[in-house]
């Protein structure tokens, strides 16, 4: 006779809980939300000379402030001279004058920087460059403007914010610490690059709602 032999051992499954964590995997670190700080560091302009410098900080101000006149200034003065001699020869004209003593200003800045101190360089050239401000803005208001006195004084300002610019580059280093001067030249570079975009815009809206001053 064959015996027969009484079923094995019978195994009993694991808690389903246990069988689906053995097979689970682990959550994955996304190692984009790590980076994402790191990058925003690496593209963030650095401020650190505003905050540390405070001789940094006035100049960056003041520097920021003529750049926006300068920038307005650029579109006032085309304006008035084509509604006063109604010529395009004499706007270029102007434009000229004034170029040719910004170039000027950047050749005799770098002499004076070099014999003069150069904080007081900028002041004097800013304050130079306010007064043909103020006397432009004055000529503007006289019932009968004068178009010799714009050409000169718009070769006045142009003088005096090339002598201010160079005066400006020469002194950064005296200003911030050396492992700052990179950042506190692309903070000057800033405020030129805003200005030039901005501020002629700016006058252009002021002008064409409040005018000039001969209007």
């Amino acid at each position: 006779m064959t015996r027969l032999t009484g079923p094995g051992p019978v195994r009993r499954a694991g808690p389903p809980s246990h069988r689906r964590s053995a097979g689970a995997r682990l959550p994955s670190i996304d190692h984009r939300q790590r980076r994402t700080p790191a990058m925003l560091r690496r593209v963030a302009m650095d401020v650190s000379p505003l905050r540390d410098s405070k001789a940094f900080r006035d100049v960056f101000v003041a520097r920021t402030v003529s750049v926006f006149g300068i920038g307005m200034l650029a579109v006032a003065v085309p304006l008035q001279v084509y509604a006063l001699t109604g010529s395009t020869v004499h706007v270029g004209a102007v434009a000229g004058a004034e170029g040719f003593a910004l170039l000027a200003g950047f050749l005799w800045g770098g002499v004076l920087a070099d014999r003069h101190d150069r904080r007081r360089l900028m002041l004097r050239a800013r304050t130079a460059a306010g007064i043909g401000f103020a006397l432009l803005a004055l000529n503007a208001f006289l019932p009968a403007p004068s178009v010799a006195a714009v050409y000169v004084l718009a070769a006045w300002d142009g003088l005096a914010t090339g002598v201010s610019v160079t005066a400006l580059l020469a002194a950064t280093p005296a200003l911030v610490a050396p492992d700052k001067l990179v950042a506190a030249g692309a903070l000057n570079a800033l405020t030129v690059r805003l200005g030039s975009m901005v501020s002629p815009a700016l006058g252009g809206l002021v002008v064409a709602g409040f005018g000039v001053g001969w209007n």
